[in-house]
This record gives C-alpha cells, structure tokens and sequence, in this order.
C-alpha cells in the first residue's frame, strides 16, 4: 500500500499514524524510533491517532526538512533492522558531468511508466551533482504528479543503478562505503580482454569462447592467422562495432576487411610484410584483441548475431528476458545495428537461417537461454554485482553455440523496439526497477540485501 505523505506545523519530531499501520509495522504509540529516508535518519516519536487516514504518513515539518523528502511521491513503510524506513529510493547514475544528465534522463522516461508497481523516490544524478561534503544531490527527481523531472538538491538514495559510462573507481568504492556493496549494481567494467580472461577460468563455459589473443605487433596477428586462416581484430573498449576489422590469409596474401561511413572496405596486400604500415598505422590509437573468426550462420549475405537479454528480477534472480537477432549490412563484418544493419525476434532468424522446424528452434533458443544465465551465474560467483546484462551469441550452420561478447555495464535494451518487440522492452524495464525496489528492502516481505 502506498502513503501519502502529510505534514504537521505544530508538532516537533513526530510521526503520526492510523492504529491500524502501527499495528502492522509492530510498533506502538508513545515509542521513540528512528526514521530514515536514503541514508539520512532522525529519532522521532511515534502517535497514534485514528483521525489520520490509513492510506497516509504525517510527519513533522521539522523531519520532512532535515530528511529532505519530497512531498509529490508516494511511499511506504517498512521496519527494516528496527529503523522506520520511508521509500523506497532508488536512483540511475547517468553520466559524469551534470550536462549529460540532463539528456540522459530523456531516455530514463520509459522506466518511469512502471512508477505505479514501483512507488517512492526516482533519482537520476551525474557525478558532478554529488557533494560529499553535505551529502546531497544536485539532480532531477521523478515527479508523479507532473510526470516530469524536477530538478532539486536531494539526499544520498538507497540504491544506486549505474546506467550510464562511469570511469572513476574513486567514486564507486566511495558510494559502496555510504550505501553498502549491494546498494550499487552494474557498478565494474571489464573491457574484452578482461572478460575473455575471466570467463575462461570456467571449464564449462570456456568451451564456447574463440580462441582470443592481445594484439602486440603485427608478427601476432600473422603467427594467429597461421593457426585460424581469419580473425577478427577488435579495440578492447569498442562499442558499437566501430574500428572493427576481419583479417585473412588466403591464396591472393593477406585480406583485411572494414567498416567505414557506412561502406564494406576492403584491402589485399600480396605479402603480409606489406601489410605492415597499414595495421601500424590503423591499430595504433587503440589496444586490440585478436579472436578466432567463427563461421556464423549468413541470411542473404548478412551476418547473423544474437543478443540474449538476463536481468535481475523482484526476487533477486536472474530472468531470460528474450532474444533478438542482429542482421549485418550485407557483406558486412559486423553485425551491428548502428553499422548498418537491422533487428528481429531471435526465434524467427534462427528458423529461418537454419532452415529448423518449430521444434527444433525452441530447442536451440532453449539452448541459448540457458548459456545465458549460466554466464550471468557464474558471473556473480566470482563476487561481481551485476543485475542487466546482454550476451551475444554467435551460432554456425552446424547449431554450435559460441559466446561473442558479454554487454555488462550498460546494454541498449531499446534493441528490443528495434525488433518490435515492445513487451520484452516493457518486462526489461519493469525487472530492473523491482531488482532496485528489492535492494532498497521494500519488496514483498523483503530486507536490503
């Protein structure tokens, strides 16, 4: 049940509230307990009185000023380690600077059509809002009223979802002593090579990575070609399949195949040696990974991928949200949407691509979905905190599974609107809000975990 919150001029230190609320939250009237909202609390004496409506909270002016709550939400009430606790308040931690915030919150809307399920405070903030001194936030707060963000100075939240690129380790570790580990999610980064290396500690799952290497000089990516024939040459932080580049040893030398304004580019060197400037010159800005090529499965001279989509839900457990197939633009080395490509329902690329039954295709989406969250699993077993993730999958003609790339810090979920696949998107959102309503302790029978 949500409250609305009231509030009392003529009492100091008080909350006030209807005989029935006090006996469900086990406390009594004349009691002195602290009452916390985010992470600031106040000790406050509790009164009964039977005038005040079940469905509200009166609080004294003087605690909803020092605690800083905003009067336009809705809240609720829970007992959490015998402190009365308003929330919840939870919280998206966009971007570094306060100007990217901003236009980020644009893009936070479609969570907050999920408010009604979800209730209480919705902070989004940048890193140059925060000040340690007084522990506040200089930030836009979700306005139910309205259906707005109202910019304002707030207390430190409960939770805190990293959403957008966050580099500085400083901060994390500062927001994990104030809120606690399990307050901040999505909260490390590890570029390609760091992942590779991690997953492949597992015996299980490192049969599905391609053999990877760390681009040296280019005698490493001869020395790999003559093992592999292709490969593919990737920046360890890249997005996007941007500097994306497939190389081969064949019969005419040594081939390298690109992606450049929006056009296959493609070079044919007749000795590797000659090659040699180019991939100097062109690798440079940057630190690469070598992989093993995969022969994946093509529809119309289109590169196929997939994007598998498992995010933590109300109850704390990973759930297969769903899988969307990435078309290449024709010829293409990369798959991805914003090279040229385009998007549909996993289910239907693989019947297609396959040429499967009905049958079989639910057996290898099956197949998929379950690599999946053993990949998410194993990821939290080796201590990281991530609830929202995206893995893509690549798949041969042959139906061999391969683990391409893990998305881990922050997954464009809007892939899913690009295969119009708008429920999966809504189901998507709704589980990261309840994932940090639960973190925050007020699920169902829930404690902050």
């Amino acid at each position: 049940m949500y409250l609305k919150l009231l509030v009392n001029t003529e009492r100091i230190r008080h909350v006030t509230l209807h005989p029935k609320q006090l006996e469900e939250l086990g406390l009594r009237s004349g009691a002195h307990k602290e009452v916390r909202f985010g992470l600031r609390s106040a000790l406050v004496q509790i009164e009964a009185d039977k005038e005040v409506n079940e469905r509200a909270i009166v609080l004294s002016e003087d605690i909803v000023n020092l605690l800083r709550i905003p009067l336009c939400c809705r809240y609720q009430l829970k007992m959490l380690n015998d402190v009365l606790a308003i929330g919840p308040f939870i919280s998206f931690l966009t971007s570094p600077k306060n100007k990217t915030n901003q236009r980020y919150i644009h893009q936070l809307r479609d969570y907050l059509s999920h408010y009604d399920q979800i209730g209480g405070a919705v902070l989004a903030f940048a890193l140059e809002g925060v000040n340690q001194r007084t522990m506040t936030i200089d930030g836009y707060l979700y306005n139910p009223q309205t259906q707005e963000w109202q910019h304002g100075t707030y207390p430190f939240p409960s939770v805190i979802f990293i959403r957008g690129y966050v580099s500085s380790q400083k901060w994390i570790d500062y927001f994990k002593r104030m809120l606690g580990k399990r307050a901040i999610f999505n909260d490390f980064y590890l570029d390609k090579w760091e992942m590779y290396n991690l997953l492949s500690h597992n015996e299980e799952l490192r049969s599905y990575l391609p053999t990877t290497a760390i681009y040296k000089t280019p005698a490493s990516i001869r020395r790999f070609l003559k093992k592999h024939t292709e490969a593919y040459l990737k920046p360890v932080d890249g997005t996007m399949g941007i500097s994306v580049m497939k190389g081969a040893l064949t019969k005419s030398g040594f081939t390298i195949r690109y992606r450049k304004d929006d056009q296959n580019k493609k070079h044919v060197f007749v000795r590797f040696p000659m090659a040699t400037k180019f991939l100097q010159r062109s690798l440079q800005s940057q630190k690469y990974i070598i992989q093993q090529a995969i022969p994946l499965i093509t529809y119309h001279k289109k590169l196929i991928d997939f994007r598998l989509i498992v995010v933590k839900n109300g109850s704390g457990k990973w759930e297969y949200m769903g899988m969307i197939a990435r078309y290449g633009a024709q010829n293409s080395v990369v798959s991805n949407i914003s090279a040229g490509g385009y998007a549909e329902k996993g289910e239907d690329a693989l019947q297609k691509a396959l040429f499967l039954t009905e049958e079989e295709t639910k057996a290898q989406a099956e197949k998929m979905a379950d690599l999946a969250i053993r990949i998410a699993d194993y990821l939290d077993a080796t201590g990281l905190h991530c609830g929202n993730m995206g893995i893509d999958l690549g798949v041969e003609p042959n139906g061999r599974i391969w683990i391409i790339e893990i998305q881990h810090y922050s997954p464009a979920h809007s892939i899913a609107l690009d295969a119009n696949q708008q429920e999966m998107y809504r189901r998507i959102l709704l589980n990261n809000m309840l994932y940090m309503k639960r973190l925050s302790g007020f699920s169902e029978g829930g404690k902050p975990c």
